[in-house]
């Protein structure tokens, strides 16, 4: 009964709206600084900003993955500030993502629906690749995720 659970729900409360301050104060921040950062950068990094934080935020994401965002914004910070000094593993990096989300298309033209979560395993991969000290919630490479997309292309998972 909600009498029993008001604290609790006032906490929890709290807490989100704390989460949400700083997903959109830090959303903004990036957004500021993207105008000194190499096109191609920019573009990827926007790109997963509007898969972040899209018109339906926050209800559009399921709630364990609303909670790693923090880490997901702070990658991308130190990914902005390494970006000029590591052009060569940007790009090579921005082709790796680019060539795992052309997969999951075809993927998804042939079997709709296949590997839900494939979106928020890429930002596991990002994290991975693009600030690895902050660590990732499973262990995630590009081969994991490519062997994913077969596996689901031959029926073996959904």
């Amino acid at each position: 009964n909600l009498a029993e659970h008001r604290s609790d729900l006032l906490s929890k409360g709290e807490r989100v709206c704390r989460l949400l301050k700083e997903i959109y104060e830090t959303t903004y921040d990036i957004h500021k600084s993207l105008g000194t950062v190499p096109a191609a950068i920019k573009q990827d990094v926007q790109m997963q900003l509007q898969f972040l934080v899209d018109e339906k935020f926050p209800s559009s994401v399921p709630d364990t993955w609303l909670w790693e965002y923090p880490r997901y914004l702070k990658a991308l910070k130190l990914r902005l500030e390494k970006a000029l000094f590591s052009r060569q593993k940007e790009d090579e990096n921005i082709n790796i993502i680019s060539e795992l989300h052309t997969q999951y298309a075809d993927l998804l033209k042939i079997k709709p629906g296949s590997l839900p979560e494939f979106h928020w395993l890429i930002q596991e991969l990002r994290v991975s690749l693009f600030a690895q000290a902050l660590g990732t919630k499973k262990s995630i490479s590009a081969k994991k995720l490519a062997k994913l997309i077969e596996q689901a292309r031959l029926g073996d998972i959904h």
